[in-house]
């Protein structure tokens, strides 16, 4: 368990977590020049994300390769190079196995797509993708060791309404000429930027190393990433948000595990969703999975991961803004409430 320290202004406009905002109508996402929004000092820093890996798809069978795989439509990725997609693949009974981020690093004389995922199911993501491959012209190759990801957060209060598009983080100082990407993160562009380097080329001025930090901020927006916070074969893409994160198309055609997800997009009927959580007090190590609990002892869900007082979990929606609860796994019981992210979409259809 590792206590993420209050630093760098983060926790700027925290009281205003517990306050009711499910009142508060929510129209998109926002603009970094509107300055209504609060902004959360420090915002120019760059997490460097160790436990990033990439992996690259190169030939001509790639995004026929990949339409087939994941949720996104992988074709109107192809049709813009130096771009970035969310996406997820699934089993096939419709759970989440690897969320994904796509690159097109596609030039005129070869299709190039990177993908990066958590470096701990990078191996297992390959050997998936070289089963389904069978005659397709693709090769798969692991180049972590070529590309460093980094992540510079864009500075706004994700507690408060979010309503407009941006055109790109400009808090951020200079970036420099020489990053191979340097895009709005496409989960939540208002989150702030996703840069990649090559290796050896990386030149952003303030890094910090501690990934604890970025993944506290994550929770702070209800971002989720990796497999602590999207257990393979064990959770929903919809319950996950993904749809909230411009991750799936619902009418590109057949993927694995699109059954499911067609299904219960269409019914309209989504009980539980990945929401950020406020504990009261840095809680003692809670076990992976621990039971949300009501005053009155009624599941509310499941605990995904916890920084210091900022957690993710999954929670059943008729729960949310009620008084809940955890039990740590030295017995106490740890006060909690949750909240709806400001840019989470007024459409919540799916």
């Amino acid at each position: 368990m590792v206590t993420y320290s209050v630093r760098r202004g983060l926790m700027s406009g925290i009281s205003l977590v517990n306050r009711k905002l499910s009142s508060v109508q929510k129209t998109g996402h926002v603009s970094f020049s509107d300055l209504s929004v609060p902004r959360v000092s420090g915002s120019s820093t760059a997490y460097q994300l160790g436990r990033r890996g990439m992996v690259q798809l190169t030939g001509r069978d790639t995004v026929d390769l990949l339409q087939g795989l994941v949720t996104s439509n992988v074709t109107e990725l192809s049709n813009t190079t130096s771009t970035a997609q969310y996406s997820m693949m699934l089993n096939v009974q419709g759970r989440v196995l690897y969320d994904l981020i796509l690159y097109n690093n596609s030039t005129a004389m070869e299709v190039c797509f990177l993908i990066e995922c958590d470096d701990t199911v990078k191996e297992d993501f390959m050997k998936t993708v070289k089963r389904y491959k069978i005659r397709k012209k693709v090769d798969v190759s692991d180049v972590s060791s070529e590309y460093q990801v980094y992540s510079i957060p864009s500075g706004l209060d994700p507690t408060q309404t979010i309503t407009s598009t941006p055109m790109g983080n400009r808090d951020v100082a200079h970036v420099p000429a020489n990053a191979k990407f340097c895009l709005p993160d496409p989960r939540v562009p208002c989150f702030g930027q996703r840069v990649i380097f090559r290796r050896g080329e990386e030149s952003l001025p303030c890094v910090d190393q501690d990934e604890a930090g970025y993944r506290a901020l994550r929770y702070r927006w209800g971002i989720p990433e990796g497999p602590n916070d999207l257990p393979p074969g064990n959770c929903l893409p919809l319950e996950s948000n993904l749809a909230f994160m411009n991750g799936v198309s619902f009418t590109k055609g057949c993927y694995i595990g699109q059954e499911l997800t067609a299904r219960t997009h269409h019914t309209g009927v989504i009980r539980k969703r990945l929401v950020p959580l406020v504990f009261d007090r840095p809680p003692q190590p809670i076990a992976e999975d621990s039971q949300i609990s009501t005053e009155k002892g009624k599941n509310a869900g499941k605990v995904r991961g916890v920084v210091g007082i900022h957690g993710l979990g999954l929670l059943r929606l008729q729960y949310q803004g009620e008084p809940l609860s955890v039990n740590s796994t030295d017995g106490h019981k740890v006060a909690l409430s949750s909240y709806e992210p400001g840019w989470w979409p007024a459409d919540r259809s799916s």
